[in-house]
């Protein structure tokens, strides 16, 4: 499974960066990514993470909603 952060950095959505071979066999909250973004611009942002089935293009899930945070 392949994971992208989406973010508005831009003020509208946009992929970032995808983290590959994410498992699919462990639950979430057993399973930890660290994903860097580099960005440096003061302000508040959302993010959010879609899901994609690689072998199997046509499974995919965003998460459940969407998160804030603020760069000071």
């Amino acid at each position: 499974m392949n994971c992208t952060v989406y973010t508005n950095f831009t003020g509208s959505w946009a992929s970032n960066v995808t983290a590959h071979n994410i498992s699919s066999e462990t639950s979430v909250s057993q399973n930890n990514h660290t994903i860097s973004l580099n960005h440096n611009t003061v302000g508040t942002y959302q993010w959010s993470v879609l899901c994609l089935n690689f072998t199997d293009g046509s499974v995919s899930a965003w998460a459940p909603s969407n998160w804030t945070f603020t760069l000071t």
